[in-house]
């Protein structure tokens, strides 16, 4: 487990900038898997979950059960979850049967280069940033997430808690 750690570090690029607590989160467009575009600040006014995550990371296969369960039940136009696949170039196709053998339905955006990840100074996965719906990271969730109903939910619009 820890090699794998490892290797996930070494695998993301050199760090370029930080996202601190309170900043904007850096903007970007990446491709869903059929090719659709996502821009982040599209979805300015909702709260955003992004999560960096790679297939072949075990930590993150765990999580995943746990996103599809919670983007299900919670479904609304007033938040989105964007599930960025980091640096697998050739992702698409592998990426896809990943996504469609075990069922999910959440969003899954492609950064094959790792570009984006460089820009939110992702050094591990599978991380999770937590945007307000002014575009500002109000937390940050650093390795797999147990409890993503528990993690997540209180950031969801009208959950008091997770107003900061």
């Amino acid at each position: 487990m820890i090699f794998l750690a490892s290797l996930a570090l070494r695998a993301l690029p050199q760090r370029s900038r930080g996202v601190a607590l309170g900043q904007r989160a850096p903007d970007f467009t990446l491709e869903t898997l059929d090719g659709t575009p996502v821009t982040l600040s599209r979805l300015h006014g909702k709260v955003v979950f992004v999560n960096f995550w790679a297939s072949w990371c075990h930590p993150c296969q765990e999580e995943m059960p746990g996103f599809e369960k919670f983007y299900t039940k919670h479904k609304s136009d007033q938040w989105a979850l964007l599930a960025v696949n980091v640096e697998e170039k050739s992702a698409r196709e592998n990426v896809a049967s990943f996504v469609k053998d075990r069922g999910y339905t959440f969003p899954v955006l492609l950064d094959p280069d790792g570009k984006v990840a460089n820009e939110y100074s992702v050094t591990g996965i599978p991380v999770t940033f937590v945007v307000a719906p002014e575009g500002k990271v109000v937390h940050v969730l650093e390795g797999s997430i147990y409890d993503v109903e528990a993690e997540l939910g209180k950031y969801l619009p009208g959950a008091e808690q997770g107003k900061k």
